[in-house]
């Protein structure tokens, strides 16, 4: 065994006695590692599928203007981890290994899509309903005809169905779903009620 940090020399005797002297130089290569192992920004983790990364983050996240923060085995990375990039497109990173080579990745940021889908206002000929969680109710003067109302909704989200003036019988209650930009839905149920009367008043009175 011997210690090769410095150069080590050899000497090889002949059987004449003259002598060849080796001298013996040990390198290690340098490390090939260039990996990106985790890739986040506003604390979301990319997923890592061979040189592409994906992120997908909150709906309304400005994509012009993110800092991430990188993990990589390497010597370098460009751009660095910590500096602010425009995400609107894909942008790629190149990590060099110790020995030189590099590895270049691609990172596909993505919006996610809106989840909004709430009911604001519901009314039925100038009077608004009470919307109290996903139920809404109304009361709508004395000799209304339920049976033919035509509503105007006030909403977020992607659609509602039934649309907002379109008419309905809401002899019984009726269930308006709200779906949102990301698919998810809501559903809201409506309930007209009509007032009593409140008619106290002699019209005629004989003897």
């Amino acid at each position: 065994a011997q210690n090769f940090t410095n150069p080590v020399q050899y000497v090889v005797t002949a059987e004449n006695g003259t002598k060849k002297v080796y001298t013996m130089t040990v390198t290690a290569a340098a490390n090939s590692a260039k990996e990106i192992t985790t890739f986040s920004i506003l604390g979301v983790n990319g997923a890592i599928d061979g040189t592409d990364i994906d992120i997908t983050l909150p709906y309304g996240t400005d994509v012009t203007s993110l800092t991430p923060t990188i993990i990589h085995a390497g010597a370098s990375l460009d751009p660095a981890s910590g500096v602010t990039q425009d995400f609107t497109d894909p942008v790629e990173y190149t990590v060099t290994a110790a020995n030189g080579t590099t590895k270049v990745y691609t990172i596909y940021v993505a919006v996610a899509a809106n989840s909004a889908k709430d009911i604001t206002t519901f009314s039925i000929i100038g009077v608004n309903g009470a919307i109290v969680g996903t139920d809404i109710t109304l009361t709508l003067p004395y000799g209304t005809d339920v049976t033919a109302l035509i509503p105007t909704i006030a909403y977020t989200g992607a659609s509602i169905d039934p649309a907002s003036g379109v008419m309905q019988d809401f002899t019984g209650p009726v269930e308006y779903t709200v779906t949102a930009a990301n698919g998810t839905t809501k559903i809201y149920t409506v309930q007209a009620v009509v007032a009593a009367d409140t008619a106290k008043d002699i019209t005629t009175f004989s003897i």
